[in-house]
């Protein structure tokens, strides 16, 4: 059968800076053809099959034996990362299809003006949305000066984070964020994708299948783990008085912070 592509071209791939980029060439019939991947913007040949010929190393290509897909895969991903790239099978002549990494920077925001005057005793009540974001937040912490409060009941200070929790029944646990050459495969001759998650020192690959996980410096889950992911959180002082004036900083696990100044003093 001829060789077709199983990725749409010009499919749109989202990643958000300081992660890891998947941009995906699915290829059906491959036979003997060789996949090279190329950065349209200055025709960079970055690998050949597997090999990398960039010398920026974090590019690389993955492919698992028996799967059609050949992702490119680019980490600590930087701004000048954005723009086409081109998947290139080497038929006669080469066929090709093109795919565009669209690079977001993740911020937090609170909501209303950046600088607050409450009276004493009222209530403070501030909200961080993380936006922009393709990585859901491990955590989100806030900061009042250099004082970081999401505990501080004694204080009257209240933090209600909202989360938004996944289950993860099969999947490896990895020791240290070396992800590069993890590789899952189905029970069945299918071939499943890689999610991954990282906070608290953990970094887990999982799938939705049972899956047989290779890696470095990996584990098997001994039991169902949850995973919990943050894009929301509200800070609440019911009684505020002077000594909670000052500077008040959101600051998600992977995302640029946001501040706010509050000013609480008695006057008209």
């Amino acid at each position: 059968m001829p060789m077709q592509f199983g990725t749409e071209n010009y499919t749109l791939v989202t990643s958000q800076i300081g992660s890891t980029a998947h941009v995906p060439c699915r290829i059906h019939h491959i036979g003997e053809g060789v996949v090279s991947w190329i950065r349209r913007k200055d025709y960079h040949l970055l690998t050949v099959g597997l090999t990398t010929y960039s010398s920026d190393e974090r590019f690389s290509a993955t492919h698992l034996q028996n799967s059609e897909d050949w992702t490119l895969q680019i980490k600590f991903v930087q701004d000048r990362d954005a723009g086409l790239y081109e998947c290139q099978v080497s038929t006669h002549p080469p066929t090709s299809i093109f795919l565009e990494l669209k690079v977001v920077e993740a911020r937090a925001e609170i909501v209303g003006p950046q600088v607050k005057y409450l009276t004493p005793d009222s209530t403070l009540k501030l909200i961080c949305r993380v936006v922009q974001s393709t990585e859901a937040s491990a955590f989100i912490f806030w900061y009042h000066n250099n004082r970081m409060i999401n505990y501080d009941l004694d204080r009257g200070i209240n933090v209600s984070t909202e989360a938004e929790e996944t289950t993860v029944q099969f999947g490896m646990r990895f020791l240290f964020d070396t992800i590069s050459n993890i590789m899952l495969r189905s029970q069945a001759d299918g071939v499943s994708s890689c999610l991954f998650r990282s906070g608290f020192g953990q970094h887990v690959a999982y799938g939705t299948e049972s899956l047989h996980v290779y890696g470095l410096y990996s584990t098997p889950l001994s039991q169902p783990l949850a995973l919990k992911d943050f894009h929301y959180s509200e800070l609440t002082i019911s009684q505020a008085s002077k000594e909670h004036s000052g500077n008040y900083t959101c600051v998600p696990s992977n995302s640029q912070p946001a501040s706010v100044v509050v000013h609480i003093f008695k006057g008209k």
